[in-house]
């Protein structure tokens, strides 16, 4: 590693740093978890068997309307994996696609309009 230069994972890139002259930095990272053979199984499973609550489809039974908070960019969440099964899990259980919104949970990092 550069003495000088550090460089942190931002985005879809880095963002090089310039350290002065004698720091020592401590640079934690996450671990690397195994990636799971289907995904979308496991999402679609955790929906169904849920740790300490009831599936999703049965919290869904006899609802009329849905809310799905969503991260904003600013966050690595995978909601492209998720979202699909979710809707299709609870829209099973009378839940219309028009009766569904979505809010989208940003950091103030810039302004978010309304969707």
């Amino acid at each position: 590693m550069d003495p000088d230069r550090l460089e942190l994972a931002y985005g879809r890139g880095v963002l090089p740093i310039h350290l002065p002259a004698g720091t020592m930095p401590t640079v934690i990272r996450k671990a690397r978890l195994p990636t799971l053979p289907d995904a979308l199984a496991a999402v679609r499973r955790a929906f169904d068997t849920p740790v300490a609550s009831r599936s999703l489809s049965d919290l869904a039974k006899g609802r009329s309307s849905a809310c799905i908070l969503v991260c904003d960019i600013t966050r690595p969440v995978p909601n492209g994996l998720f979202l699909r099964p979710m809707i299709e899990t609870t829209g099973t259980n009378h839940c219309r696609i028009n009766d569904f919104r979505s809010i989208c949970c940003c950091d103030n990092v810039y302004p978010l309009s309304i969707i």
